[in-house]
């Protein structure tokens, strides 16, 4: 029995050896100096990246970049507001109110609605379309002496009151 006793005793023992031995070769690898790599393969330099570009298909563009538009089109209205904006756009094909993204013709696409003008995109780039050309004058001069000019809302109430 004595000697059952000893192997009891003997192999934890022998066995915690072995696991200390262990721990101390593997934290002797720990601490020695890898070797560090030498590239074989000379690194490749990535190409700047084209900033135009990417603005260019996420659909940003500078404001000079814009051009009026070729489009046979026609902007006479735009209403923008808080909700879904909309342009009323005169061609061809007659009058007609438009959403952003939807198709003008086979080349074209609305792409946004300003309150002065709209944004097309054509071609592979933005184009825009103004509500009125820019030498135009909004306001018009009436002669005051023709008649047909003359409205009744601007007559004061005395010139009413003798016709």
């Amino acid at each position: 029995m004595s000697w059952v006793r000893v192997l009891f005793l003997a192999l934890p023992l022998g066995y915690g050896l072995m696991l200390a031995w262990q721990e101390r070769v593997f934290r002797q690898g720990l601490q020695a100096p890898l070797p560090t790599p030498v590239p074989t393969v000379p690194i490749a330099v990535p190409a700047p990246l084209n900033t135009l570009a990417v603005a260019t298909v996420l659909g940003f563009s500078s404001p000079g970049a814009r051009v009026s538009s070729a489009e046979p089109l026609t902007l006479l209205a735009t209403v923008v507001g808080t909700g879904e904006s909309r342009a009323l756009l005169a061609g061809p094909a007659g009058e007609r109110f438009y959403r952003a993204g939807e198709r003008l013709s086979a080349s074209s696409v609305l792409r946004r609605i300003e309150p002065a003008h709209v944004v097309l995109w054509r071609q592979g780039r933005e184009e825009l379309l103004m509500l009125r050309p820019a030498g135009e004058r909004f306001l018009q001069v009436v002669d005051a002496h023709r008649k047909e000019a003359r409205s009744l809302h601007l007559k004061p109430t005395a010139e009413q009151s003798r016709k």
